[in-house]
């Protein structure tokens, strides 16, 4: 299946691009751009060297992949690597990075995104209007992030956590749990998400007992972790290691 170019669009003859992709009006596919198959890049976008992009992704009007953070200037292309049957809505802007901007699968970040450099987004995490990461930001899977939200650079989200609308992160947001406000706090368990994920009621009461013994007890972490452990729940054992090891800089 050929590609679909539009005569207004200017791709590279440096560019490798696989089969069935469609390429809209006035689209720019930069040289040295690595392009899977059965991609659509709508009117206006711009893919710069050192982009790879896997197939199957929609990006919308007048996005931006590669660009290169507004302080700092590289000589070399900054790299970014987005996987397979992402979405990014219009306006949605990733930078790249030294060591590299990585968008896994199945992402659906919308409108005036922006994604700063050497960020590693895990897979089929949402990201509402206007979200905006700073650099070496870590996004676990099926994370829900709401529009507005601003997370400081170096910061880490947890799997399954869920950020209120216009939050402003400065510190880890733990995994499952539901963080909002100004400042930022941990409000209780993403019940709504994890059935969404198909978590049992079981499951989800195991959380709910974390959650009232790591941050309502009031108890020091090292004993409010002492006292879930041990634990048969894997999904309570990852929280206690993500708590653990972002203990010094992380939301209660």
């Amino acid at each position: 299946m050929s590609n679909r170019i539009h005569f207004t669009a200017m791709v590279s003859k440096k560019a490798k691009l696989g089969d069935g992709n469609l390429i809209g009006p006035f689209a720019i596919i930069e040289e040295g751009v690595v392009i899977g198959q059965g991609n659509c890049f709508a009117a206006h976008c711009l893919v710069k060297r050192g982009a790879t992009i896997g197939d199957h992704n929609m990006v919308c009007e007048h996005s931006v992949l590669g660009s290169t953070s507004r302080e700092k200037v590289m000589a070399a292309p900054s790299s970014i690597f987005v996987g397979d049957g992402n979405v990014l809505r219009e306006g949605v802007r990733i930078c790249g990075g030294n060591e590299g901007t990585n968008i896994g699968n199945g992402n659906y970040l919308m409108a005036y995104v922006q994604v700063s450099s050497d960020c590693q987004l895990s897979n089929e995490i949402v990201m509402a209007n206007n979200v905006i990461l700073g650099k070496q930001v870590h996004v676990g899977s099926k994370a829900f992030i709401s529009g507005g939200v601003v997370i400081n650079e170096s910061s880490q989200v947890g799997r399954l956590a869920m950020v209120g609308g216009n939050s402003r992160v400065k510190a880890h947001v733990l995994p499952y749990f539901i963080t909002d406000g100004i400042p930022a706090r941990v409000r209780g368990v993403n019940s709504v998400g994890l059935k969404r994920a198909g978590f049992q009621p079981r499951e989800i009461r195991d959380l709910k007992k974390a959650f009232r013994v790591l941050l309502r007890s009031e108890l020091p972490l090292r004993q409010a972790v002492d006292n879930l452990n041990p634990t048969d729940s894997p999904h309570v054992q990852h929280l206690l290691n993500f708590t653990l090891r972002h203990h010094k800089n992380v939301y209660g």
